[in-house]
């Protein structure tokens, strides 16, 4: 008699937390309420407060970032990892140095006079604390079933064009609609519990862990297309969905072993039979058998993070600083943005010379390229257009977005970023410029 109550207590917890915790996630990351007049969602309104009431502490917060990161690299002892590991975790003793000289006044006169510092600390401290403060908000999306019951239906499309299991798409949605680090930490977290493998890792993380519907509304006013966001919005998400389905497919992702992280027992998605709502139901309620209170969740989770996060504020700080001084002081990217040219030419581009520059922008710095493209003097209207979603598609960056990759235990190999950057833009090009082209 008291195993059968205990069993029907902890279904009806189960039920509670499945239900609950999923009507939760939705409303914090998908219901835009009214705030001020302005329609926002939950989960940005309580960024925007955290953000707003540090505003002010910048550098405080890069230097306690710093201690956070230095007793990390110790104790992980981030000299004996790959190379792009330690080359990454060096930079970030780049930063370091740069914060203590901003502390006792002494940082070099040639990164104040470009504001090269100052505007990459401002970037990163605000975009750390508003990542910070998600993660304490995630759990309910994508750790009480949600992910799992919506996987029911979803799996028919996501696994033929994807390769990716149903329970994915929620991050899909949610990756692409917050930013590349909120992706990464849910791929992660999926990853190292068994519910994703190595390539569908990799896949999520290279495929859908863009910068944000924030940044594409920012973009859109910048350029003056804000009357038209809903059709460029659904045309930029689409358009991901289509470059995200042959990437995948192509190498080097197609390569990526199916092998799930080590020691953990994989949680194999399966195909199902008989009334999906009904199996849906069940699958998000025996998600939550063995999970905590949410509440719990959420401060075990956001505290589990707040090192990563400070990994990233400080390393993504590094990244952003080397990649400037290389555009400022170099051609390079000039020269990366002209193995498109053949491509632009051929979808009729008249810019050619605008976009090539800021498709090696992109390679290291996705908001500056697409505003370069969205406000320059003369720019066709096809140019952009264009400008207001390339950034969005490629993904890929090699500024902020790689320390926040190499901040999880997703292992995706340095030169294998390099050829899926190439493809995505590639892809890009033809697709997003025809579809600009359509619309100028």
């Amino acid at each position: 008699m008291e195993n059968n109550t205990s069993t029907s207590n902890m279904n009806k917890t189960s039920v509670f937390r499945f239900v609950f915790g999923s009507i939760l996630g939705i409303f914090l990351f998908f219901i835009k309420v009214p705030i001020n007049g302005q329609g926002i969602l939950p989960v940005d309104w309580i960024s925007n407060i955290i953000k707003g009431l540090l505003a002010n502490f910048n550098l405080p917060l890069a230097l306690l970032a710093s201690v956070v990161t230095v007793y990390r690299l110790v104790k992980t002892k981030f000299w004996k990892g790959k190379p792009i590991g330690i080359i990454l975790n060096l930079l970030s003793f780049i930063a370091i140095t740069l914060f203590l000289c901003d502390l006792f006044g002494i940082l070099p006169q040639f990164l104040i006079e470009n504001n090269i510092y100052t505007k990459s600390l401002n970037t990163m401290a605000p975009f750390s604390l508003g990542i910070a403060t998600i993660m304490f908000l995630l759990p309910p999306l994508i750790g009480y079933g949600l992910p799992e019951a919506l996987g029911v239906f979803a799996r028919p499309l996501t696994r033929p064009l994807f390769k990716l299991p149903g329970k994915s798409a929620v991050i899909i949605v949610s990756a692409f609609m917050g930013n590349f680090t909120v992706g990464h930490l849910q791929a992660n977290d999926l990853y190292v519990t068994g519910k994703l493998n190595h390539r569908e890792a990799a896949i999520i993380a290279t495929g859908f862990c863009t910068s944000s519907v924030g940044l594409i509304m920012s973009v859109l006013a910048a350029g003056g297309q804000m009357n038209s966001f809903s059709l460029l919005f659904f045309l930029i998400f689409i358009a991901t969905l289509l470059i995200t389905a042959i990437t995948a497919h192509i190498y080097p992702l197609n390569n990526y072993p199916t092998t799930y992280y080590e020691n953990i027992e994989p949680d194999i998605e399966e195909n199902v039979k008989g009334n999906h709502f009904e199996i849906a139901y069940k699958t998000g309620i025996n998600t939550c058998n063995s999970s905590k209170p949410i509440v719990k969740s959420c401060i075990e989770f956001g505290l589990k993070a707040l090192p990563v996060v400070a990994n990233i504020f400080v390393n993504g700080t590094a990244c952003m600083i080397v990649f400037t001084l290389m555009n400022h002081y170099t051609p390079i990217f000039s020269w990366v943005g002209m193995l498109f040219w053949p491509l632009l030419k051929l979808v009729g581009f008249e810019d050619i010379g605008l976009i090539t520059s800021a498709l090696g922008i992109n390679a290291v710095d996705n908001v500056t390229s697409q505003l370069t493209l969205v406000t320059a003097a003369g720019a066709s209207n096809m140019t952009v257009i264009f400008g207001c979603g390339f950034g969005i598609m490629t993904v890929i960056f090699f500024g902020a977005f790689l320390a926040s990759l190499y901040s999880t235990k997703i292992n995706i190999k340095f030169i294998d970023l390099v050829v899926i950057w190439i493809e995505r833009t590639a892809l890009t090009v033809v697709i997003w410029g025809l579809i600009a082209r359509l619309l100028a």
